[in-house]
């Protein structure tokens, strides 16, 4: 049973039980060939969903927790390399 006390505090951790990612109805989709490894993707995330990692010199990849991705957006809003797009989740294989 889920318990929320006073002022809509619930127990720690209590929200990793509930995939939230299926609310959206826009998948964020990333070329990683474009992505410069600003991280303002990463930065910007309020889900902290998305994982910039270093390949190497001049190659990152970008990698978003679908579980708990909401398709806000915001990511691809802040991408100064037009990186990322959302596409309509019923064409994303996710």
């Amino acid at each position: 049973m889920l318990k929320i006390g006073l002022g809509g505090v619930s127990e720690p951790y209590l929200s990793l039980k509930f995939k939230t990612g299926d609310w959206g109805t826009h998948f964020p989709s990333v070329d990683n060939e474009k992505c410069k490894g600003c991280r303002d993707c990463e930065i910007s995330c309020p889900e902290a969903c998305i994982e910039v990692k270093k390949l190497n010199k001049k190659k990152f990849e970008v990698t978003f927790d679908f579980d708990f991705c909401k398709g806000c957006g915001i990511c691809a809003y802040v991408c100064r390399e037009d990186a990322i797009e959302m596409i309509v989740k019923e064409a994303y294989k996710v």
